[in-house]
């Protein structure tokens, strides 16, 4: 068996520490943060909007809304909301109640 230098040796557990991290910072773009509602989506991703002072994490309905996705995360968007919809639709609204 022949030796391997020890420089040779160094220069491989570099380039491997480097590829690791680079592997991990690739697959962790956005911080780790603690969810901001009952829902298991971190701060990073929820939509939370704002109707009547009462803020509404949306996430999870952005997709299933009939009108389409049209809310605009981090708005007050009571204005739209009150065009649209009556008080049923807000009491429907209240599973995404922000608490």
């Amino acid at each position: 068996m022949k030796k391997i230098p020890l420089l040779f040796l160094i220069s491989i557990t570099i380039f491997a520490i480097f590829m690791v991290f680079s592997i991990l910072k690739t697959n962790n773009n956005s911080p780790v943060t603690p969810s901001i509602s009952q829902n298991s989506v971190t701060a990073a991703t929820a939509c939370i909007i704002t109707i009547n002072n009462q803020k509404y994490d949306v996430t999870q309905f952005k997709n299933q809304h009939s009108g389409g996705d049209i809310f605009v995360c981090g708005s007050d968007m009571t204005t739209i909301f009150n065009s649209k919809h009556s008080q049923r639709e807000l009491n429907m609204m209240q599973q995404y109640l922000v608490k």
